[in-house]
């Protein structure tokens, strides 16, 4: 699949993978220009799951096999 080129292709191809993977927890996507993922440096992927304060919740495993969704729904 070709690298998003706008936020709202960004946004539509979250929402897909939300839907196929059944994620059913809010979904929070980068800018455009990856501000967060620069920041947290998870490279190929990582995902975590912040609280509403900010804290860490869930770390993923670098990606794509410490991608594990059905876990997070619990959270």
């Amino acid at each position: 699949m070709a690298q998003q080129k706008t936020a709202d292709e960004r946004t539509k191809l979250a929402a897909t993978c939300c839907t196929t993977l059944k994620i059913t927890m809010p979904l929070l996507v980068d800018t455009i220009d990856d501000r967060v993922g620069h920041a947290y440096s998870g490279m190929p992927d990582r995902l975590y799951v912040i609280d509403a304060s900010g804290r860490h919740r869930l770390p993923g495993g670098r990606g794509p096999f410490g991608f594990r969704p059905a876990r997070w729904n619990n959270r």
